[in-house]
């Protein structure tokens, strides 16, 4: 048995000890996931576009028990615990009411039970809905087919839910920073379960699954987050169907390291406010508007707003998609086509040792995320904005071949999050740059409290029960 990392130990700590507090007992299972970071290809993935991710040494765990057949305390109920978040919440399995696409739903879900009803709903689902035949999942799946074939006794293990089950969630994921607490909280709840319950999935299932829950419980995600949780390390996430590629990185890339500073505005990616799901709804009206004028042309139509940028032609179509498009639209597919081709260039440098033309790219990157997609939020932008101004104060006393190489940008959902910050592995020069962002940045907005600090690319999601003792 491999010794854990001290992040990971101190969760298991922790999580074992308020489990114990809750419900008097030692958890069966848990699963520790990680959060990520979204290098290049911000907003393409719902699109049909690769983006470079990786994930980072932050974690969401989940501890969970289920019930026994004898038992007798709190039949049909799960009591959740989310340690860090102080709350407590109760989630009766048997109540179910229609939600988006008139699909099961859990009744009371919030912003921030959400992910923890979503995943339990979205095992129920199939024999809830279709008792007496091979359920859904949604309206697009049917993985419980391929799953029933695999193993005959699934619904009869989905049904030990029934009875009900504990459960402890803790973790030192940001929450609602942009480095994805949602998807490391589904993803290591999910596997949680699953090796509860003794059900098998591939990744590629789990992904799909992962998004379906988040769906029905109101974020309308693509599978960028949970795929980098799932797989770990840098990957390129591609299609659902292509499935991710685990990406070697270059060992002159070791010498710099990235740094989250926090901006002070939280984000959401659900919500009557998000900007999010308007994004997507301007892209799905984008690519139906597109397609008519393809049809009219007798063009090849594509599925996905990516597709343009790998058209053999696509810089002699563009200027006439372009010309038929409002101008709010004609930047969102911009900043969609242009970075789906940043994301190759990117990896080219990554593999190849070229952290210069890299660090170019990721301001690039935000650039347009902020002026063609914005999707950002003025605080963030200023943010950024000063941390370019230290650098290139520090670059002025530097002779051409000395410049310092960095990077700053939103990441993430948008909305808000923190600051992604590529930047030289030098002590004294974070200082400074901690000292200077403080002095022009947190102290004038009354935010000395938010801390910036370095991530590290990690693993994958990590099996606890060995250690539950």
């Amino acid at each position: 048995m491999n010794s854990l990392s001290p992040i990971a130990h101190e969760l298991l700590t922790r999580g074992m000890k308020s489990f114990v507090s809750k419900f008097g007992y030692i958890p069966t299972h848990a699963w520790v996931a990680p959060g990520r970071v979204e290098g290049i290809g911000n907003h393409v993935d719902y699109q049909g576009g690769n983006i470079f991710a990786f994930s980072i040494d932050r974690y969401v765990a989940s501890f969970v028990a289920l019930r026994r057949p004898d038992a007798t305390r709190d039949i049909g109920m799960a009591p959740i615990r989310m340690v860090d978040l102080n709350i407590d919440v109760t989630l009766d399995i048997h109540n179910k009411s229609p939600g988006i696409y008139n699909y099961y739903r859990p009744d009371g879900t919030t912003e921030k039970d959400r992910l923890v009803k979503g995943i339990i709903a979205q095992i129920m689902n199939p024999y809830k809905d279709n008792p007496n035949q091979v359920g859904t999942m949604l309206p697009d799946t049917g993985y419980y087919s391929i799953l029933a074939k695999r193993d005959p006794q699934i619904y009869e293990k989905i049904r030990r839910l029934e009875n009900g089950l504990d459960v402890v969630i803790t973790g030192n994921v940001p929450f609602e920073a942009g480095v994805s607490s949602s998807a490391a909280f589904s993803v290591s709840l999910l596997q949680t379960l699953l090796d509860a319950l003794d059900i098998s999935m591939t990744e590629k299932e789990k992904i799909h699954f992962i998004k379906m829950a988040e769906h029905r419980s109101g974020a309308i995600t693509g599978h960028l987050d949970q795929t980098v949780s799932l797989i770990g390390g840098a990957v390129l996430v591609q299609t659902e169907e292509a499935g991710p590629l685990r990406i070697k990185v270059d060992p002159r890339f070791y010498e710099y390291e990235y740094m989250l500073f926090p901006s002070g505005i939280s984000h959401s990616l659900a919500g009557p406010d998000a900007i999010y799901p308007k994004r997507v709804k301007e892209c799905d009206v984008a690519l139906k508007t597109i397609n008519t004028f393809l049809k009219e042309e007798k063009q090849k139509e594509i599925h996905t707003l990516a597709e343009l940028g790998k058209l053999k032609n696509f810089k002699t179509v563009l200027p006439d998609i372009y010309h038929i498009l409002p101008d709010s639209l004609k930047k969102r597919v911009r900043h969609i086509v242009e970075e789906t081709l940043r994301v190759d260039k990117a990896l080219e440098c990554v593999q190849n040792g070229d952290v210069f033309r890299y660090s170019q790219l990721l301001n690039e990157s935000g650039e347009s995320s902020a002026l063609l997609y914005e999707i950002s939020h003025k605080e963030v932008e200023d943010l950024k904005h000063i941390i370019w101004k230290f650098f290139k104060e520090k670059n002025k006393d530097r002779n051409a071949n000395d410049q310092l190489t960095y990077a700053a940008r939103m990441m993430g959902g948008g909305d808000g999050g923190p600051v992604l910050v590529f930047l030289p592995k030098d002590k004294k020069l974070i200082e400074e740059l901690l000292e200077y962002t403080q002095k022009e940045y947190y102290q004038p907005r009354g935010r000395s409290h938010l801390i910036p600090f370095n991530v590290n690319i990690s693993s994958g999601p990590i099996n606890l029960q060995p250690y539950l003792k």
